[in-house]
């Protein structure tokens, strides 16, 4: 094996993105995510999620991208590929509520009721008291109450 396909994986598994192993200018990206969002706002969701998954290859570690990706997927009825997106964005930012809610949306209408339920819960506890996300909350609670709550085993 050619040792820079070595210093590749080795780079990517040390958490490396492939932006910065290509020396891509965060400008040239930051260029592509207004096109992807500019396609998004225009219905162009197919287009959108062409960059957006160009964007997530590149840099995996950009919350807003990741977040974008996920959105795009529920527009286009593709929920399991939303959650995985939502999941990416969960780990980048684990105190934002969003990412749990917006999952526990697709898997709502994945008719996971219960593990949407588990998504609505964990989006209420990081709404908390936060000022900022009170009204995320209230559409948190609306969507809980259309989920059954768990039944405790003993």
């Amino acid at each position: 094996m050619p040792q820079s396909m070595e210093f590749v994986r080795e780079a990517l598994r040390q958490g490396a993105t492939m932006q910065a192993l290509l020396d891509i200018d965060p400008a040239d990206l930051d260029n592509l995510y207004a096109d992807a969002c500019q396609r998004f706002d225009q219905g162009d969701f197919i287009g959108a999620k062409k960059l957006l998954l160009i964007l997530t290859r590149l840099s995996h570690w950009q919350f807003d991208y990741w977040l974008a990706l996920g959105l795009t997927c529920q527009r286009l009825g593709e929920h399991d590929e939303a959650v995985h997106s939502f999941s990416q964005t969960g780990q980048l930012r684990l105190d934002d509520p969003r990412s749990a809610y917006l999952a526990g949306l697709s898997l709502h209408a994945l008719g996971q009721l219960g593990v949407a339920r588990q998504a609505f819960d964990a989006a209420l506890n990081w709404c908390a008291a936060k000022p900022e996300y009170q009204e995320l909350k209230q559409q948190v609670l609306h969507m809980q109450s259309l989920c059954p709550q768990q039944q405790e085993r003993s």
